[in-house]
This record gives structure tokens, C-alpha cells and sequence, in this order.
């Protein structure tokens, strides 16, 4: 098999367990320093919203088939990317995987989210003027 058709399947099976984990994480109703999580139905984008901030924060693992939390705000800015690495399951069934790894994500949001509402600010601070 060539390495293209490998990589493709690789990426199919992370967004497809992209889309059931983000719903899982849903069904929890998880808040991080008033940060709520939730998924875009369309896109299946994974974002989190504060009342404090205009912007959400878009922070899908799997997104573009990277093994990784791609970071991003509402308006395009690049908030960057957190180095999660997590093995697609081929289903949801084995719930003690399955929760291992919202623990893993929850946890990086957890250490991220202080440094994230600071470059949130810096940008906003620089566009204002």
C-alpha cells in the first residue's frame, strides 16, 4: 500500500473519532474557568466560549487529521497547538479508553486556558491600538 493512501486512511480514522470523542466530551458539559465546551454541528468543530470573551476559542483535536489541539479564535487568530497525542479508537466502545482520553484533552485545556485568555488580550490590546 502507498504511503498516500496510508496517511489518508490514517486521517480518516482520527476525524471520525474526532467527531464521536467531541460529542462524548459534549454530553459532559465541561467548564474550565467559566470556558464552555461545545461542538459545531456543521463543521464538527470543537470550540469553547466565556462570557467574558467575544471571541471562542476553536480547540479540536484531530482537526485536519494532526494528532494534535489545533488553537484558534473566532476571528482567525492562531493561538497555537497543543501536543496531545491520542490513538483513534474504531468505536466508543471501550469507555475506559474512551475516557482517558477526554481526561488527557479536559487536562491540556485545563493548562492551556491561562495562557490562551493572555494572547486573547495581547492581540485584542494590539488591534485597538
Amino acid at each position: 500500500m502507498k504511503l498516500k493512501t496510508l496517511l489518508l486512511e490514517y486521517d480518516k480514522k482520527v476525524a471520525k473519532y474526532s467527531d464521536e470523542l467531541g460529542e462524548y466530551i459534549k454530553l459532559l458539559k465541561p467548564s474550565i474557568r467559566g470556558w464552555k465546551f461545545d461542538v459545531e454541528r456543521m463543521t464538527g468543530s470543537w470550540y469553547w466560549e466565556h462570557p467574558k470573551f467575544e471571541d471562542n476559542v476553536y480547540a479540536t483535536w484531530g482537526w485536519d487529521g494532526r494528532n494534535a489541539i489545533e488553537l484558534e479564535s473566532t476571528d482567525g487568530m492562531d493561538l497555537g497547538r497543543i501536543n496531545v497525542k491520542l490513538k483513534p479508537k474504531e468505536s466508543l466502545e471501550s469507555k475506559l479508553d474512551v475516557k482517558k482520553d477526554v481526561k488527557k484533552y479536559l487536562d491540556a485545556m485545563k493548562k492551556e486556558f491561562s495562557k490562551i485568555e493572555k494572547k486573547i488580550i495581547k492581540l485584542l490590546n494590539k488591534t485597538r491600538g
